[in-house]
């Protein structure tokens, strides 16, 4: 794959554009086509951008955790890395502009600056960093409300998007250690160690696994809703912990991560059908 290409990650990427398009059909199924296009390349062009930035600040990192990526492989170089990131953020704010006021505001003065603080400032804090990445990521649900002028209906999915992602966010730091010990980050694994970070872990797994399930007690979403996170949600959550508890080793913590990558497809899926009423 091209090294211009690949420093985007084009999964994170795909994901972004499917939650354009799932919180579009859930607020406006029919009258989604003038703004989704614009939606998408934003949600998409700044998330690279975002992407680029991180890979930047974690270049001595991923020396040691990931050598093949583009920056320290030295396919990219950190100036060309640089501007390329600067043109994404530029015409992913401008996309929103094409939107409304609200859209270009949150692109332009909340994503875009918070993707800036956490690469240089919070990543290598611990659980600050964790939490704006998770609260990036759901802004995309928000995102999509403001464009439709119904930011409430995109809160319970922004919910559901933040708390996953919180999740997975802490497993990867505890796959990264190696790399953010040599840079001396201080991330919750490294500050706090093992134990607790696993504690924390299993917290925010029965607190998400009670919280996911209410949309469909106050009736918001339907049966299928349930049926769908309860199987390919939660049991894989609760699943993956105990693996984590059995092997706590680096090769776990990297396949439970992936895994939790893709997964949230499955999330998308529930949310889309349980939101047919």
């Amino acid at each position: 794959m091209n090294p211009y290409l690949r420093i985007l990650r084009p999964l994170n990427l795909i994901q972004g554009g499917l939650a354009v398009v799932l919180a579009t059909l859930v607020l406006h199924p029919m009258e989604m086509f003038p703004q989704l296009y614009f939606l998408m390349m934003s949600v998409m062009l700044i998330n690279g951008a975002g992407n680029i930035i991180n890979d930047i600040a974690d270049i001595d990192i991923d020396k040691i955790n990931q050598p093949k990526r583009p920056l320290p492989s030295g396919e990219i170089t950190l100036l060309q890395a640089k501007w390329y990131s600067i043109i994404l953020f530029f015409m992913g704010i401008l996309a929103s502009a094409f939107v409304n006021i609200q859209t270009f505001l949150i692109a332009a003065f909340v994503a875009t600056p918070l993707l800036l603080l956490y690469a240089r400032k919070l990543k290598k804090t611990p659980l600050w960093g964790n939490i704006l990445v998770a609260f990036v990521l759901g802004l995309t649900f928000l995102f999509v409300g403001a464009a439709f002028h119904r930011i409430g209906d995109t809160t319970t999915m922004f919910a559901l998007a933040f708390g996953f992602s919180l999740i997975r966010e802490i497993i990867k730091d505890m796959e990264d250690v190696g790399g953010d010990a040599h840079v001396h980050a201080k991330t919750f694994p490294l500050v706090f160690g093992f134990k607790k970070t696993l504690q924390l872990l299993a917290v925010l797994i029965v607190v998400f696994c009670i919280a996911d399930v209410i949309p469909w007690y106050i009736d918001y979403y339907t049966n299928a809703y349930l049926y769908i996170i309860m199987i390919g949600i939660n049991l894989p959550l609760i699943t993956l912990f105990a693996v984590i508890l059995r092997y706590p080793e680096q090769r776990t913590f990297r396949i439970a991560q992936l895994f939790l990558k893709y997964d949230i497809f499955i999330g998308f899926l529930a949310i889309w059908i349980g939101a047919q009423k």
